[in-house]
């Protein structure tokens, strides 16, 4: 016979899943839609590993979350009614980005009003992270592609080359390059946030290392970008032109080279078990309540 400490426990979790599905059937407009800007836009093909990211990070806590009796928290309903009201102002806007912030902020707070606040607190990662499955970040498109505007000419002069720069437009004595939305690195910057966020809190227990993590993963990812820039102008100075014209599989490779180098780096530093990041924690188990 099934103890009532085992019933207690699955039901709060049966019901954080029915919950938890029914959310983005009830929103579906809104999911499809931010799913469809993923597909569409090479900015966000990172975002379809976000969510398998999270549900790993969760499922490596399972020991842990066996441990804890599920207690509904009243207080984390308020949550829920701001994040249905800020989603209903985002639709009568039309302001996408307002309606999916809302839309994900349902999943977390579904969890700390079901499952309890002590639950909530022991995946706060996994369900934070949640929010890099909103498309954000290209309101930074323009400042990019001015700085990267100034990196290539400053690389190109340090280099002896001559260039001069109109805005966003380069001339070299082998012909003319522009500075478009693909040459502004948001795609790098973001992808690369991203990724740098997960592996600091894998890696690292204090958070002065994660900030600094943070902050060289944002500085590297636009120098790489400027690199990228600088080798194509150096590409059609000394190659030629036309082989400078397609410079995306370049652009691949440098984010490759980045990643791993940022992992390796951040490896070395890490002050951090990565099995106890993951959910194995080396700590003497929970006692049941």
């Amino acid at each position: 016979m099934e103890s009532t400490h085992s019933t207690n426990y699955r039901i709060p979790w049966l019901v954080t899943g029915i919950v938890l599905v029914t959310i983005p059937l009830s929103l579906s407009d809104t999911f499809v839609s931010m799913i469809r800007v993923w597909i569409n836009s090479s900015n966000f093909t990172h975002c379809f590993l976000i969510f398998p990211a999270s549900i790993f990070l969760i499922w490596e806590r399972r020991e842990r979350l066996s441990q804890m009796q599920p207690a509904a928290s009243v207080s984390g309903l308020f949550p829920v009614v701001a994040a249905g009201l800020l989603w209903v102002l985002g639709t009568l806007a039309n302001a996408a980005i307002i309606q999916n912030l809302a839309a994900v902020a349902f999943i977390p707070l579904t969890v700390w009003t079901v499952l309890g606040r002590r639950i909530a607190t022991e995946i706060a990662f996994p369900l934070l992270y949640l929010f890099f499955m909103v498309p954000f970040g290209e309101f930074m498109i323009p400042r990019l592609m001015d700085f990267t505007a100034d990196f290539t000419v400053a690389a190109v002069r340090f280099s002896g080359i001559p260039i001069y720069r109109d805005g966003l437009f380069l001339t070299i004595p082998n012909g003319s390059f522009k500075v478009v939305d693909a040459c502004s690195g948001v795609r790098m910057l973001i992808a690369s946030v991203a990724i740098g966020v997960l592996f600091a809190h894998v890696s690292f227990g204090s958070w002065n290392r994660r900030i600094i993590f943070l902050f060289a993963t944002v500085f590297l990812a636009m120098v790489a970008n400027g690199l990228r820039a600088y080798a194509v102008v150096l590409i059609g100075h000394f190659i030629g032109m036309d082989a400078a014209g397609d410079h995306i599989l370049l652009g691949y490779i440098i984010f490759g080279i980045l990643i791993v180098a940022l992992l390796v780096v951040g490896s070395l530093f890490s002050d951090k078990r990565s099995d106890r990041a993951l959910g194995f924690d080396t700590r003497e188990p929970m006692s049941s309540p």
